[in-house]
This record gives C-alpha cells, sequence and structure tokens, in this order.
C-alpha cells in the first residue's frame, strides 16, 4: 500500500523509541516469525534503528542479519551490503578496530569475490599483517606488517569535484542570481544525469566495501598500507560515473582521501600521542569536522611552542541543523561520541556548516521553512553556537572554530554570508574562538586561491599553515566553568 512520507517516517521514528527499551529487540525478532529468517529483512529494520539514532539495538540487528547471510553462500549480495552497514555502524562510535575485523573477515572468507580484475585477496594480501588498525608504527610508515608507504600517483579523475547540489537548492541560488541580475524569469531546472556504469549491484557494494576500509583506515591512523590499496583500486573507477551511484557517498570519501595522499611526502608523519604517567612534549589538536577534518587530518602544526598533529575527528554528514535540541537523526548521535573520543581539557577545532550552506538552508528556504536565506543563517548558527558552548562547558575543551570552506564557487556567496554571521556569534560568545583566515582562503576576484585548490570541494592540506598562524595568533581563552 501507498504511504505518505510523512505518515512512513513517523511509524519508522516510534518504531525505533520502541526498540530503544530493554528486551525489544528478542521480542520483535520472536514477533516477526519468518520475516527473522531474512537477512535484508533483519538489516532494514537495523537500518531504521541506526537512523533514529538506537545504536546498540541497530547493532544487534545488524550482528543478527549477517549470522542470517553467512548460513549460506546463495546470495552474497546480501552479505556484501551488510557488512558495508556494519561497518557504516561502527564508524558511529569510533569502533574502528571493530570495522577494520570485520572487513578483513568477509575479504579472507569471500577471497575470490572481485571488481573486474581485482580481487578480496589481493587487498587482503595488503592487509593482513595488520592486527592493530591505530598502530602508530603503521600511521608513522615503520611497520614491517604490510608494504611500505609510498605517494599516490596520479587519479583517473584527478581535481573533480565529486558533490552534487540537490535540486531545490540551485534553485534558490541560481534565482537569487537572477534577482541581481534583474531576470526574473522561472527558477532552475533539474538537471540531475543518470550514471553511466558498468557495475552489478553486488560490485558497486564491493567498491563501497573496499572505499569504506579505506575512510577507516585512514581515519584510524592506517596510512602506511592506503597507497598500495588505491593503487590496486584506481584502474576500477576509470569510464565509470560512480559519483551518480548508490555509493557516491563512498566514492567521494575515496577520492578525497586519494588526492589528499597524492600531496603527501615519502615521509609519513611522526605523530606522538600522550601517555599516562607522562610529561606533555607536544600539543596535538583535534580537528572535529565533516569531510573537511580530512585534507589538514595528521598535518604538522605547532600550537603555544609545542609541535603536535591535527588529529581527524570526522562526523559524516553532520549539518549544524542537527545539533538542535530533540533531533533524534543518527549524525547527532555521531557528534556526542566524537566528543567523548576527545579527551577531556583537549584543544578542539569544530568545522561544521559547509553542507548547511550547500543544501541544508537552501532546500529549506525552498520549502518555505525560512522566510529567506538570512533567516535560515541566523537559526542554524545559533544552533551551532548553542551547542559549541554546551560541549566546550561540559569537557573543559579549548574551542576553536573553523570558517566555511568556501570552495565551491555555486555556493561561495552562501559560504560568505554564512561565514560573516559566524563570525559575530563566536566573537560575542565567552567559550569560542573563531579561527579568522576566511578571506586570505580568496584571491582577487573572490575565487579560490589556486594553491588551495585540491578535488573541486575540499582544501588542499597546505591551507594548514594560515591555520597555525590563526590559532596562535588568538588570544587564550579559559573555559570558565559554570557556577550555581
Amino acid at each position: 500500500k501507498n504511504v505518505d512520507k510523512e505518515s512512513l517516517k513517523l511509524c519508522q521514528r516510534l518504531f525505533a523509541k520502541i526498540l530503544s527499551m530493554a528486551g525489544m529487540v528478542d521480542n520483535l525478532m520472536a514477533s516477526i516469525a519468518s520475516a527473522a529468517k531474512s537477512a535484508s529483512a533483519v538489516g532494514y529494520l537495523a537500518n531504521i534503528a541506526k537512523e533514529h539514532s538506537v545504536l546498540t539495538a541497530a547493532q544487534g540487528l545488524i550482528e543478527r542479519a549477517i549470522s542470517i547471510s553467512s548460513s549460506s553462500d546463495d546470495d552474497l549480495g546480501d552479505r556484501t551490503n551488510l557488512t558495508l552497514q556494519y561497518m557504516h555502524l561502527m564508524e558511529l562510535t569510533y569502533a574502528h578496530q571493530k570495522a577494520f575485523d570485520a572487513f578483513k573477515g568477509f575479504v579472507s572468507k569471500y577471497p575470490k569475490l572481485k571488481v573486474k580484475q581485482v580481487t578480496n585477496q589481493q587487498v587482503l594480501d595488503i592487509i593482513k599483517g595488520i592486527k592493530n588498525v591505530s598502530d602508530p608504527k603503521v600511521l608513522r610508515g615503520v611497520s614491517l606488517d604490510c608494504p611500505k608507504w609510498k605517494p599516490v600517483s596520479m587519479l583517473c579523475d584527478q581535481g573533480k569535484c565529486q558533490v552534487t547540489i540537490p535540486a531545490l537548492a540551485r534553485t534558490v541560488v541560481e534565482d537569487n542570481k537572477k534577482k541581481q541580475a534583474g531576470d526574473s524569469h522561472g527558477a532552475a531546472q533539474d538537471r540531475e544525469r543518470q550514471s553511466k556504469t558498468s557495475y552489478t549491484t553486488l560490485e558497486l557494494d564491493l567498491l563501497a566495501l573496499w572505499f569504506t576500509a579505506i575512510k577507516i583506515m585512514y581515519n584510524a591512523g592506517c596510512i602506511q598500507a592506503l597507497s598500495a590499496v588505491i593503487e590496486l583500486l584506481e584502474p576500477l573507477r576509470q569510464n565509470q560515473e560512480l559519483h551518480l551511484t548508490s555509493i557516491r557517498n563512498e566514492h567521494a570519501y575515496y577520492c578525497t582521501i586519494a588526492t589528499i595522499l597524492m600531496n603527501w611526502e615519502s615521509k609519513l608523519p611522526s605523530v606522538e600521542f600522550e601517555e599516562k604517567g607522562k610529561s606533555k612534549t607536544h600539543n596535538n589538536i583535534y580537528l572535529c569536522a565533516d569531510s573537511h577534518s580530512q585534507a589538514p587530518a595528521w598535518q604538522p602544526i605547532e600550537y603555544k611552542g609545542k609541535k603536535g598533529h591535527l588529529i581527524p575527528v570526522l562526523v559524516t554528514g553532520l549539518k549544524c541543523w542537527h545539533l538542535r535540541a530533540g533531533c533524534t537523526f543518527f549524525t547527532k548521535k555521531q557528534f556526542e561520541n566524537a566528543v567523548q573520543s576527545i579527551p577531556d581539557g583537549s584543544t578542539v577545532i569544530f568545522g561544521f556548516g559547509e553542507i548547511d550552506c550547500r543544501e541544508g538552508i537552501l532546500v529549506a528556504v525552498a520549502q518555505n521553512k525560512y522566510k529567506n536565506v538570512e533567516e535560515g543563517i541566523k537559526t542554524n548558527v545559533s544552533v551551532y553556537i548553542e551547542a559549541l558552548e554546551e560541549v566546550a562547558l561540559a569537557n573543559n575543551f579549548q574551542v576553536y572554530v573553523h570558517p566555511i570552506v568556501p570552495v565551491l564557487d555555486v555556493t561561495r556567496e552562501m559560504v560568505k554570508k554564512f561565514t560573516r554571521e559566524l563570525k559575530i556569534r563566536v566573537e560575542e560568545s565567552k567559550y569560542l574562538q573563531y579561527l579568522d583566515f576566511f578571506d586570505q582562503l580568496l584571491d582577487e576576484n573572490d575565487g579560490l586561491r589556486e594553491e588551495f585548490a585540491l578535488d573541486g570541494t575540499h582544501l588542499n592540506p597546505k591551507y594548514v599553515r594560515l591555520l597555525e598562524k590563526s590559532i596562535n595568533s588568538s588570544s587564550t581563552a579559559v573555559v570558565e566553568t559554570k557556577k550555581n
């Protein structure tokens, strides 16, 4: 039967709330009888739980689904997709080791599964010696458990933007441009294109699995082995419009990370981490952000006279709007988990808002949820500031706020408006400090400076020198403890 979208969303939200209660997963399995034996059906229920941040129930359900699919090799499609779901779920809790182990287990069990000429066995041969995905030796490039590090060579679509602007968002942007030019003709037309790919659904899921493993390894610091994996997979992307397929998100992260690693030198960073009972000899800074956390990740930085590195804390797909009170979307839960993963008293840079500028606010305006872009910006910035102030106070963080990244031409005016409001609000706060280097990213024609271009979406790691100068020139703010 046809169910309207809002009714379906309400049913799913209520279902997830029920699953959050103790013992309800077992009760559910008992009540749905034969459907409980379908791996895809149980996986679907797990996804509903995940979408509404009921992560414990989601993990229980996805593990059941994987167990069901493991009993037969008849449908490798289910098992591949469910393993991918599990890895994404582990990302939400920063359980990188569990995600990595699940990936190794899958490629070990199905070594002959392949996309064109590339098999799981070939991927496994590269990573099989790695036991700890966060092993500092693998991060520094001195491990004997995997191939030696070498810079990533040329990519088949180097520099190509891998994100798309939603049709509704484009409508608002283009209508605003027409108004400014005195042209009041109709709204922009939807120009979404169909993907041209020769891959089957199973092959796309397997590619997504490999791409996600690269993403997890990169963010866990398992860098040394990545160039070999990327070199193996890169030919599979030629003449395939993967950015327009169901795995566009996984593909986008692969492209970003591969492009970043092209810009790395032959020697990997000598990152040091704090050890209990030992004096602090370095100043690592945590960078908690969406995909814009990836380019500056692991880059060296000097802060307050001590050397350190930027440690990535990725929150995939988070919008400022998701941080509002009462939101149950899983990205907010991941943000909360991200904060918990960072040691109390740390220096943290938060970098969110670009997705709000690219789609969130513009789509909301097109849907008449705000009377104009300015109202949407003020609302979203207020949500963001309130959330960051709460985090700073609760965790004794020294919080710096990253300006919105102005890479995309089509949204740059929107980004400039958002950044102006963000700067004003941060400078009014007693608990936050603004990193004021936005204008230095742009040239005299208001375009992105060429030296900071990377992939059409993200900044080149070279921009970290601007960040370093800004964070050291900022006045030292002491996070006050809430009284009474």
